[in-house]
């Protein structure tokens, strides 16, 4: 973890701009700001070396671009604690909202079977329906053509070998034989 640099310990703003860098024109080092008519330096990312030599060359009196903490600490970068602090307050509400909706469909599930009855299960209820459909589809019932006769029994199917083709005979009680 970096710490804060030591030459932004030194530095004060007398009067914060609210212009928006976005709006100013000029490249990511440097922009021009058209309301106060001054170059406006972005420290960020900047080495405490290269904020060293630039003050060193420009002067004090300069407008810079750089993050600030609630206790006042000036950075050159955006502070790691404070972003793994947002974080976990957005893990947490996620976390909370995800809870609260378990909570809500469960709640909304268990009135569904009392004002209905227990005779429907999750799966019958719509999204859920679909759903289970996915992962456990229906068998499909096939059924033969008009006017074809089918008989119950098992059927083995036995690949014939290669060399020789298996025929079924009706005169030998549907057994194939070889010709």
């Amino acid at each position: 973890m970096k710490q804060p640099l030591r030459i932004l310990d030194n530095v004060r703003i007398a009067s914060p701009c609210d212009v928006p860098w976005s709006s100013m024109t000029g490249d990511e080092r440097t922009r021009y700001c058209g309301q106060c008519e001054k170059r406006v330096h972005n420290l960020i990312g900047m080495s405490d070396s290269e904020i060293a030599s630039l003050f060193a060359a420009q002067g004090t009196n300069l407008c810079i671009r750089l993050y600030e903490r609630r206790d006042g600490t000036l950075m050159a970068e955006d502070c790691p604690k404070g972003l793994l602090a947002a974080r976990r307050r957005i893990r947490r509400a996620l976390g909370a909202l995800g809870a609260a909706a378990a909570v809500l469909l469960t709640a909304g599930l268990a009135r569904s079977q009392i004002t209905r009855g227990a005779s429907r299960s999750l799966a019958d209820m719509s999204p859920f329906r679909q759903i289970a459909n996915w992962f456990a589809p229906a068998p499909i019932m096939m059924t033969p053509p008009p006017g074809t006769r089918v008989t119950a029994g098992r059927m083995r199917l036995v690949p014939a070998p290669s060399s020789t083709q298996s025929t079924c005979d009706p005169s030998t009680d549907g057994r194939g034989g070889a010709s």
